[in-house]
């Protein structure tokens, strides 16, 4: 039994808020590698040719092969983080991001030393035994800086999950300009002295190195929750955080594996002019698929925090906003991206030949940038509901499987055309088949259903508050609605206090900065539990750290925060996501009569 906001049928909002604020933060995380990539090909295309630019082709999946470690870790720790600090177990979370570090730490020192003692075997794994000894040397080159520095890339990518999910947005964006500034110098300066793609890689590590320095800072700062500490607790933490974040794992593993398949496929189909390219594509598709990946990085952290607290409501609510910005929002950026098309290809390349091949890559390209978002978001969102096993064969499919399926059918039949239209034909094959799947589900589901659900008893109340006077609304609603179920009045009584101090708090402390902003209450019985959960988007405010802080001895001071510490059996907080999360829970009494 629900009971909505009547006043507010938009109870919503907030989360429709927060979901934009997180894709814009997203984005501009991942359209990071897609500057500097476009960087990078720009000025390696003009001034090294067609050979150059297959070699930047042929080396940018050992960035993928860093992405599986550090997003897994990444994704991981943001999904069991959010769920340890919504309760309350802040140093278990400290624990946690300091064992994710350490471990990270392990990994990258594997890849420096490969790097540094055999870089021949990631060279062939990467080039393969059909590329030209010229762009082999080249691989070679670009790849010994990158690798030792893998440390530091695959960390930077750990510490840029954690501060979207506390909502350090301007931390993350002073890090992207330091990327976008230095590497920029780098590779001019790479040109003037005659460098290579030594050069190039050169100046893409010393990029990084000066972007994580910026974002460790957040971790010594008032800002952050967490910080980094030197014991850890590694079989018991880590494979909470690996199984949570094993499917974008697998999605960059599969994201790894695709181009080593699809480059030799145009070595065998195509032409050297192709493959280069195919590499101008991947510098310009970045901006688009930057856009799906910040879709997708929000409905999981969206999901995962909804699905915790039961809110179907939301989960529902969230599902439309991803297929609003799926749909529409990709949409138009897909068409002004191809608007521009003409003028961003001939920044990366004068050749005629790789502009006409390029152009029509793109084109195919852009058709399935919608249906791109939907499945990214898709996967996410499956694994945010804990639907992991699901999560996995969605990726494995859409990254994999039918990418390379559809470019092996279609570049046997139109060569380098055919391997070009296969991006958009296995985007647009997989939003059919999950679609036809999910129905075929929901029919069954409807047809071996019970005639009459049972009752699940549980009782839910929204109010979305924007003043004083509707906090004591909402307060008085709270009571009536819960003793109307059978709930203990003095316990209904504590709850409806509690809501209106909190209520107030927020409003007159976190409303008074000129901005607008949202709160959101929801009260709910579920299971031996009365609970009550304000949202807001306002400042920063810890309600356990301000009530340790009050002197014991003067007990006239901040009534209404001891009264709630007093009437509630478990309080925690949580600021994530731009959001105050407070969580007040009530053990029952009684149990509330069936409805």
């Amino acid at each position: 039994m629900t009971q909505q906001d009547k006043h507010h049928p938009e109870h919503s909002i907030l989360l429709s808020t927060i979901f934009r604020r997180l894709i814009i933060a997203n984005f501009i995380q991942n359209v990071t590698m897609s500057i500097t990539g476009s960087i990078d090909t720009a000025l390696i295309g003009r001034s090294l040719g067609a050979t150059g630019l297959s070699a930047l082709q042929l080396s940018v999946p050992i960035f993928f092969i860093f992405s599986i470690v550090s997003q897994t870790f990444g994704s991981g720790a943001s999904i069991v983080l959010t769920r340890q600090l919504a309760g309350g177990e802040r140093d278990k979370a400290i624990q946690t991001f300091s064992t994710v570090c350490a471990l990270t730490v392990c990994i990258g020192i594997v890849f420096a030393a490969i790097g540094l003692f055999f870089p021949g075997i990631v060279v062939n794994l990467m080039a393969g035994s059909l590329a030209d000894p010229v762009v082999k040397a080249g691989v070679t080159a670009y790849l010994k800086p990158i690798l030792l520095a893998a440390v530091i890339v695959m960390l930077y990518d750990v510490f840029v999950a954690v501060i979207i999910m506390e909502g350090g947005e301007k931390r993350m964006m002073r890090a992207v300009a330091i990327i976008i500034a230095m590497d920029i110098i780098g590779d001019l300066t790479a040109i003037k002295l005659n460098a290579g793609m030594l050069g190039f890689g050169l100046s893409t590590s010393i990029a990084y190195v000066l972007a994580f320095l910026s974002l460790l800072g957040h971790f010594r700062s008032k800002q952050s929750m967490l910080r980094i500490e030197t014991k850890i607790k590694m079989p018991y933490l880590v494979k909470g955080v690996i199984l949570a974040g094993m499917p974008l794992g697998i999605r960059f593993l599969c994201v790894f594996l695709r181009p080593l398949f699809v480059n030799r496929m145009m070595l065998e189909y195509g032409t050297l002019s192709a493959l280069a390219a195919l590499s101008v594509q991947d510098a310009i598709h970045y901006f688009p698929q930057a856009m799906c990946s910040g879709i997708a990085a929000t409905a999981l952290l969206m999901a995962g925090m909804l699905f915790m607290e039961q809110d179907a409501d939301g989960l529902a609510n969230e599902r439309r906003d991803i297929l609003r910005w799926s749909f529409i929002g990709c949409t138009v950026f897909a068409a002004l991206t191809g608007f521009c098309l003409p003028v961003l290809i001939r920044i990366f390349t004068t050749d005629p030949e790789i502009y006409s091949l390029a152009l029509t890559a793109l084109r195919w390209y852009l058709i399935c940038v919608p249906f791109a978002a939907v499945n990214y978001a898709t996967a996410s969102y499956l694994l945010g509901i804990g639907k992991t096993t699901l999560s996995s064969l969605h990726i494995v499919l859409d990254h994999f499987a039918f990418p390379v399926l559809w470019s092996r059918l279609l570049g046997a039949m139109f060569h380098e055309t055919g391997i070009y239209a296969a991006f958009a034909a296995s985007e647009i094959c997989m939003t059919l088949f999950a679609g036809i799947v999910l129905a075929g589900w929901l029919i069954y589901r409807k047809s071996h259903a019970p005639k009459e659900a049972k009752d699940t008893n549980i009782y839910e109340l929204r109010k979305h508050v924007t003043s004083a006077e509707e906090a004591n609304e909402a307060s008085q609603e709270v009571y009536a609605f819960y003793k109307f179920q059978g709930i203990d009045p003095r316990q209904v009584y504590h709850l409806s206090l509690c809501m209106e101090e909190l209520a107030v708090n927020s409003i007159e402390h976190g409303f008074n900065d000129g901005r607008k902003h949202h709160l959101e209450v929801r009260t709910a019985v579920s299971d031996e539990w009365l609970i009550l959960r304000l949202r807001d988007d306002c400042r920063r405010f810890n309600l356990k750290e301000r009530y340790e802080m009050l002197n014991p001895k003067d007990v006239e001071s901040h009534i209404g925060l001891r009264l709630i510490f007093a009437s509630a059996d478990e309080i925690s907080y949580s600021s994530a996501m731009y959001m105050n999360n407070v969580c007040i829970k009530i053990r029952l009494k009684d149990k509330p009569a069936a409805a």
